[in-house]
């Protein structure tokens, strides 16, 4: 139903009908265009546009060109996730706009329609080359059952190798970032290739893994980030804390496509059953990534269903107040406890370019949207 041959006549439409179907199971992406080719933002310069099984290729030369900004921002992220985890982390970087692999999603199929009719950075309402240009709404289908912390943090701190019989996965569960080693040797520990040779001793080998899929919905996020808060002994109201913050007010969740990593892992690798006969741990477990090399597609994901709309002028879904998606860094404790982090940490970047870290065009974090102005 309602495909891109046969789209709902409006938003409207779709937003009564997926509305009705709505389960807890249920999470949502708008989208105002259908790309083919999609991929988490922080990746989508790096597509070569080749494809292979729905795996999307990504240039290894871009990393390497860097802009100042892109450093800066993966610097403050690497930090964002040493301090929080890797799931919290990059839940975060990803909600605040400062970089992540990482796709928004939300429980709300109203909150889904609403970024599906308007457009960034104003929200104000998107305009279509012609009436009847459509938009879509993916549709994601996960277990009923919320993964715990611990979860999360083994699901996003592990890789896989198919074995050779394919019915079983190798499974590393200690991952080293290269970005955080790289991250030490600029804050003047040793040089990388000391830090690997302490990570890995003995002989080495490079092996192509794949970190699995991940959903975290907004209660999720809650319940990791209050018992991730109490593991770092943060003071005060907690509820309150996350309460204040657009990840709660945006009923936001996050997906993690599936990706593959170029990564040095030891040479005398050996396999250990686990009580889960699909899988075996690597012994020893680490692996030290040295960078994505593909990602899959959103759009050949099985748990993934797409509903296309045909925009109409006038046709749109409404907020009270955009202030109520995006508070301010004065109302949302996070926002202003990650730029307090981001100011510290890339105060010369800021420095240099002479501006505040919330700038439209240089910052490093996401306000969320700008007032509409006569410029």
């Amino acid at each position: 139903m309602y495909s891109q041959n046969s789209p709902a006549v409006d938003i409207e439409e779709l937003v009564s009908f997926l509305t009705k179907e709505h389960t807890s199971s249920h999470f949502y992406r708008g989208q105002t265009k259908f790309y083919t080719l999609n991929s988490p933002s922080a990746l989508r310069r790096a597509l070569t546009n080749k494809s292979e099984d729905g795996w999307n290729e990504l240039d290894q030369k871009y990393w390497k060109k860097a802009s100042q900004r892109e450093q800066a921002k993966s610097d403050l992220s690497t930090i964002l996730l040493t301090v929080f985890g890797r799931a919290l982390g990059n839940i975060f970087c990803q909600q605040y706009g400062v970089t992540s692999d990482a796709y928004d999603i939300t429980s709300d199929p109203i909150i889904a329609a609403f970024f599906a009719t308007r457009k960034y950075p104003e929200y104000d309402q998107y305009n279509p080359n012609s009436d009847g240009e459509v938009g879509v709404i993916y549709r994601f289908k996960v277990k009923s059952t919320p993964p715990d912390l611990e979860t999360v943090e083994r699901t996003l701190n592990s890789f896989q190798m198919v074995m050779p019989d394919q019915n079983t996965r190798l499974c590393f569960r200690d991952i080293v970032p290269l970005t955080h080693l790289t991250l030490k040797r600029k804050m003047g520990d040793n040089k990388p290739e000391y830090l690997v040779n302490e990570k890995i001793p003995g002989k080495k080998s490079s092996a192509i893994l794949i970190r699995q899929a991940a959903y975290i919905g907004p209660s999720t996020i809650r319940r990791i980030f209050l018992e991730k808060a109490k593991q770092l002994n943060f003071e005060g109201n907690l509820e309150k804390y996350f309460d204040s913050g657009r990840t709660f007010h945006q009923r936001g969740g996050i997906y993690y496509p599936p990706m593959r990593h170029t990564t040095i892992i030891n040479s005398t690798i050996k396999a250990e059953a686990t009580s889960n006969k699909k899988y075996y741990d690597a012994v020893p477990p680490v692996a030290i990534s040295l960078g994505c090399t593909d990602v899959f597609e959103l759009n050949s994901n099985p748990y993934v269903d797409r509903f296309f709309f045909k925009h109409r002028v006038n046709k749109k879904v409404e907020v009270d107040n955009l202030n109520v998606l995006w508070p301010s860094r004065d109302g949302d404790a996070i926002f202003s406890d990650i730029c307090g982090v981001g100011e510290k940490l890339c105060a010369k970047y800021l420095s240099d370019y002479k501006i505040d870290i919330l700038d439209r065009n240089l910052g490093l974090i996401d306000r969320g949207f700008f007032e509409l102005t006569n410029n």
